[in-house]
Formats: structure tokens, C-alpha cells, sequence
């Protein structure tokens, strides 16, 4: 593929001699299949113009045709509707949609100052995104802390609902921090459950949670144990 610098991919996906393998610190540039298997999203990276740098865009590959094109000039972090047919992208702080067909246009959804890039999760019904905002905050003279804003935005455009938010000392930058129940009726964000309405079901559940596919329940890992919620 003429677009993949070997230097660059190298220097994220490589092995290293003294160190583990770097794409384990960049979970979210990894390329992404779509729901129907036909296509690969590679998101490539920022360039540096003032040090000569070139940054790759984000590409789309047709597994079906074997065919590739350029759908951002810059290496955007996206995530796939359920439909294939679409993405949603955070950049400079607002929240898009664009349609794979060639020549659409991104479609702004939600703006706010304090976006943050990868957060942008297309519920299983296409009907809802899930983004976050967050700002450094100060918690008293000497600290700060980080205030995350979790909300659903209607993919279509429309306006936004504010579901919680939370105050930690840091933020580990992963998106796989929002995911969504596969009927597509619920939202775990971080360890909180919430449903369409914003209604919290579920808080600071102990231990490391994820959906179990093609059920609406939760696997918990928790102090050796593994647990099944509803």
C-alpha cells in the first residue's frame, strides 16, 4: 500500500530490542474493520510541517475490490457506524459524521470546547453517538484533576444529552472506556451503566467490566472472580 510509510508504522507497530511492542501504548490507531467485514479503516499520523515531517491521513481500504482511498488528509482516530456506510470522528472540537461515498462532505453533530479525539461511538441502532469532553481542573491549591463530561449526541444532529460526570486524578486516553450494550440500550462508561434516558443503573461497580456479545450483561472481573450481572 503506497500509503504506509514502513519508517512510521515501524516506529508504532514494530518490535523494539529493549522494550515490549510499541502498539500496546496505541490502542486506538489500530486499524478498524467494518461491521460487514468489507472494509479497513488505517488511521495514519499527525505530521510535523515545521520539522519536515509528512503525517498520513486516514485511509480506507475495499477488501472486497482491492482498492484504497484517502477519506481525511489528516490521521484521524474514527469509529464505523453499524451500517458501514458512515463514520463519526472528533476534530477541533466538534464531532463529525461523513458518508463513505466518495466526494460526501463531514457533517458536524456537536461542538464543544473540550472534546477529546477517538471518543465517538456509534450506538448499535445508528441512532446515538457517544463522545466525551473532559477539562483539567484544580481540586484545591496544590491539585488538579480531570473533569470528564460523558454525553449522547444524536447522530443525525440534534441536541445533546449530558449523562454524568466524573472527577479523577488522570484519565487513561483509551475510547474503549465507552462502549455499548449489544441491544444497544445501555452505556458503560468507565464503571457506570446508564441508559437512553440518562438514568444511571449501575455505579462504580468493582472490578474490570465488559459486555458479553449478543447479550445485554455485563462479565465482571472482580477479586479473582469472574461474575456475570444483569
Amino acid at each position: 500500500l503506497p500509503f504506509l510509510d514502513p519508517t512510521i508504522f515501524d516506529r508504532l507497530y514494530g518490535k523494539y530490542q529493549y522494550a515490549d511492542d510499541m502498539s500496546l501504548y496505541f490502542l486506538d490507531f489500530r486499524p478498524r474493520p467494518s461491521p460487514n467485514s468489507r472494509y479497513l479503516l488505517v488511521p495514519g499520523v499527525a505530521g510535523i510541517p515545521e520539522a519536515g515531517i509528512e503525517g498520513m491521513g486516514l485511509w480506507l481500504i475495499d477488501l472486497n475490490k482491492g482498492t484504497s482511498r484517502e477519506l481525511l488528509p489528516k490521521g484521524i482516530i474514527a469509529n464505523w457506524s453499524p451500517a458501514s456506510d458512515a463514520i463519526a470522528y472528533v476534530q477541533d472540537d466538534t464531532l463529525y459524521t461523513l458518508n463513505l461515498d466518495e466526494g460526501a462532505a463531514p457533517q458536524p453533530v456537536f461542538s464543544h470546547e473540550d472534546l477529546w479525539t477517538g471518543y465517538a461511538h456509534w450506538s448499535p441502532n445508528g441512532e446515538w453517538i457517544a463522545t466525551l469532553t473532559s477539562s483539567l481542573e484544580g481540586t484545591n491549591e496544590y491539585e488538579t484533576g480531570y473533569a470528564a463530561t460523558y454525553w449522547l449526541v444524536p447522530s443525525g444532529g440534534g441536541v445533546a444529552k449530558e449523562l454524568t460526570t466524573q472527577t479523577a486524578e488522570a484519565i487513561e486516553y483509551c475510547s474503549c472506556d465507552i462502549s455499548w450494550s449489544p441491544n444497544g440500550q445501555y452505556l458503560l462508561v468507565r464503571n457506570k451503566v446508564f441508559d437512553l434516558e440518562g438514568n444511571m443503573l449501575l455505579s462504580d461497580y468493582p472490578g474490570a467490566l465488559t459486555w458479553i456479545p449478543n447479550e445485554s450483561h455485563l462479565l465482571v472481573n472482580a477479586q479473582g472472580e469472574l461474575q456475570i450481572v444483569s
